[in-house]
């Protein structure tokens, strides 16, 4: 009789990507082939995290000088992430300077996999344990019976049944579980299960419906002679593979969403069969507030194939649409800044709207720029990208006129009716506001009567004809809130938020002073009466709360509505106040930027824009192309049908280069003048800009720390000037907002025209720094604001 031999075990060695702080991946085992893209879960110390195998290992175990620990888990059957997005996460990481298993955890949708820790028992194989345990009835022929039908039990179930097995034989619980425990008899282990949250594999392949698909032509819609002159031109350079990339420059009103519409049905639909689709579309918008109104127009041209992913949504909701997606059940995705990573199943053509909104730049955490990250990616898919706007970056305006992309141009409106009149209202500087004092009632601290309003009688002449032509009207401000700040009459002093430099806003809905940078709230009559009876203070400043009341009391029988972020925040009455407006019920509208975006109301004819100046005045070197986007864009809200449109800006500088360019619907001339002031400072599109910040509860430890890193860098250049001499270096300094969420900024910015210099630099420094406790440390590369 012959032995048989044990079968031998392959073991495999991987290379996997962890969501932690540091630029270096991490090497483990498994006894299965496995491939690039799939999510595992690995030990890491005492914690098990989910990870990304980017890599198989040609070595084998005893190659390595180190331990290599087996993977805990698999979390998929086949690669969450394709070989090209794992090529644009890496991508990525090296440009923005941010670790790789971070980067993954920011594409890869939330909850997209969760873990349950939950402490289970099972049955030990050392006899000498079971035979330790003399009660009669015999604890371990209990405890095996517990066992017959599962190896592995969870606490709670074990206990259960023992307290069940103890109370059928007489035994007392507690000291039979005592005793089987002691003798080891039984083995207590955490365990963490990784599971896909609604559903995984099983959800992808089975749970979903297979949604309508097309049959036949879609339906056919006319272009103009300038929107098929774009789209022919486009189709003649993708058949000679020239220019994948396209900036699709278009005055507001000219048509774009349907060059866009065209474009999918050419691209995506042409080759659609029965059941899944042949390619797919990413249509990219700036501001959740603008899905809703590209969704209706998307669905109604491709019914049943267009699918929506943004913040708003439940987790549940985003992972089973981005399912669909992945699978290539569905064609057009929409969605905000991060549908950029969204895993398509053939991705073709990416379309970014209103391309020069900074909406698409990420501030928090991984800081990208979903518009840049859109262009990448088309490249490593070997998709075309379309980006359009009626005011392009001065970027990508560049990046067209040295050859990177393709400028195409619609110069008219689609139908044909003239750009809105642009009218400036020159006022003098005058700052007024309300008097607050101790002994007012509570109800009576802000708007007992009429406020003192900045609103030119122009204005309120203009909104009162618009009124009686049964017109609509939008009223923009640049802040929301009742008033800017408050100031202490006597002292002259402004009241700040103790955790930011920066002044509290006052609020007249609840009564408060609020932070909209960390949050702080307090409300204004306690405020008030902690500041002494004998103190008197003035609310100053016009925000969209004291714009609404101002405007209630000028027309009480108007419909006035007001659409800040403060209502946005709820998803439920931001589109509810948006569709109201579409069917015309309410007159004005009073708002922030945000209804300047890319909205369609046709019978808006009258756009207000009150103190522009604060956008011009603010000290960041993007703030006159702001400026001059923000005043076309809102011009663009009006006039957009049969009616004639007008737009009225009221502006203390109505001799400004900006406003006049404005004026004259004049894109070229203001990009003239501001590349002339862009180029001299070596500024961005002329140069790269990398932002490096540190930031502390401590203000001397941070200064002390970013001055030591600081003077290692002057160091390290000296003893290189040849290399690096195109390197320009402002800071340390303090920011013009020195502290946030109670921590103190210090800052330092690098810049150069040759982006590989800087990276090169920055990795270098980074190197350098040696992490310490309670110091933290942010790069952010093409930063939008100095601030």
């Amino acid at each position: 009789m012959h032995r048989k031999e044990k079968k031998s075990i392959d073991i495999n060695n991987f290379e996997v990507s962890l969501p932690l702080p540091v630029h270096k991946n991490f090497t483990y085992s498994w006894h299965e082939t496995l491939e690039n893209g799939v999510r595992v879960v690995a030990p890491v110390g005492r914690r098990l995290m989910s990870g990304v195998i980017i890599k198989t290992l040609d070595k084998r175990k005893k190659d390595f000088e180190f331990e290599i620990k087996p993977l805990k888990q698999i979390l998929d059957s086949k690669p969450f992430f394709s070989p090209e997005t794992i090529k644009l996460a890496q991508w990525l990481s090296s440009y923005y300077l941010h670790p790789l298993g971070e980067v993954f955890k920011t594409m890869a949708p939330p909850k997209s996999a969760e873990s349950t820790t939950k402490k289970k028992v099972s049955l030990s194989t050392n006899i000498d344990s079971l035979l330790a345990l003399p009660t009669k009835p015999s604890l371990a022929d209990l405890v095996i019976q517990i066992f017959s039908r599962r190896n592995k039990l969870n606490k709670t179930t074990f206990e259960t049944k023992l307290k069940q097995q103890c109370k059928e034989n007489g035994l007392n619980y507690q000291e039979s579980k005592e005793k089987i425990t002691k003798s080891k008899l039984i083995i207590i282990e955490n365990e963490i299960s990784y599971k896909e949250s609604f559903g995984g594999d099983k959800a992808l392949n089975n749970c979903f419906p297979v949604l309508p698909v097309l049959k036949g032509k879609t339906p056919e819609y006319s272009l103009n002679s300038d929107q098929e002159h774009v789209i022919n031109e486009i189709n003649d350079d993708l058949k000679k593979k020239e220019s994948p990339a396209f900036l699709l420059h278009g005055v507001t009103g000219s048509g774009k969403t349907e060059v866009y519409l065209k474009l999918i049905e050419q691209h995506i639909f042409s080759s659609h069969e029965e059941g899944k689709a042949q390619a797919q579309a990413l249509v990219l918008v700036p501001e959740i507030a603008l899905t809703p109104q590209m969704t209706k127009v998307f669905e109604e041209r491709f019914p049943g194939q267009v699918l929506v992913v943004h913040s708003g949504l439940t987790d549940k909701a985003r992972w089973e649409n981005l399912q669909d997606i992945q699978s290539g059940k569905v064609s057009v995705l929409i969605g905000a800044r991060s549908a950029v990573f969204a895993p398509f199943a053939k991705l073709r053509l990416i379309i970014v709207d209103e391309e020069h909104d900074n909406s698409y730049k990420q501030t928090t955490k991984f800081s990208y720029n979903g518009r840049d990250v859109a262009v990448v990616r088309a490249k490593f898919e070997k998709a075309f990208i379309v980006l359009g706007s009626a005011t392009p970056s001065l970027e990508s305006y560049w990046n067209a006129q040295t050859g990177k992309y393709k400028l195409l141009r619609l110069s008219k409106r689609a139908l044909g009716n003239p750009l809105p009149q642009i009218d400036i209202i020159s006022v003098k500087s005058k700052l007024k506001g309300e008097s607050i004092q101790a002994n007012q009632g509570k109800d009576q601290l802000l708007g007992s009567q009429p406020s003192s309003t900045s609103l030119d009688p122009r204005i309120l002449k203009a909104l009162s004809e618009n009124l009686k032509a049964q017109q609509q009207s939008i009223v923009l401000v640049n802040r929301r809130g009742y008033a800017y700040y408050l100031i202490d009459k006597k002292t002259q002093e402004t009241v700040v938020c103790p955790n930011c430099s920066i002044t509290l806003t006052v609020h007249k809905n609840n009564s408060s002073l609020t932070c909209h940078y960390c949050g702080y709230n307090k409300a204004l009559a306690l405020f008030i009466k902690e500041a002494g009876e004998s103190n008197e203070y003035l609310a100053l400043g016009y925000g969209s709360e004291n714009c609404e009341a101002t405007l209630k009391s000028y027309f009480p029988s108007a419909r006035i509505a007001r659409l800040d972020s403060d209502i946005s925040q709820n998803r439920e009455s931001l589109e509810s106040t948006l569709e109201q407006f579409r069917k015309q019920e309410i007159d004005i509208l009073v708002g922030t930027q945000i209804l300047a975006k890319g909205h369609d109301f046709p019978k808006v004819t009258l756009m207000i824009l009150m103190e522009v100046d604060d956008i011009l005045n603010f000290p960041d070197l993007r703030a006159g192309e702001r400026t001059f986007q923000l005043l076309v864009q809102a011009a663009g809200r009006v006039g957009r049908n049969k009616y004639k449109g007008k737009v009225l800006v009221q502006t203390v500088r109505p001799e400004h280069f900006i406003l006049k360019s404005a004026l004259n619907h004049d894109y070229f001339e203001f990009v003239k003048r501001e590349l002339m002031i862009r180029k001299a400072h070596g500024h961005p599109p002329f140069g790269k800009l990398i932002h490096l910040e540190m930031n502390g509860s401590q203000p001397s430890l941070v200064k002390n720390t970013i001055q030591k890193l600081s003077k290692w860098l002057e160091k390290w250049l000296e003893n290189q000037p040849n290399t690096f001499e195109d390197i320009k270096i402002i800071g340390p300094y303090t920011p013009a907002i020195e502290k946030i969420r109670a921590r103190h900024r210090q800052q330092i910015l690098f810049s150069s025209p040759d982006y590989k210099k800087l990276n090169f630099i920055l990795n270098h420094t980074l190197k350098q720094f040696s992490k310490q406790r309670d110091i933290r440390l942010k790069i952010d590369i093409d930063p939008q604001s100095m601030m």
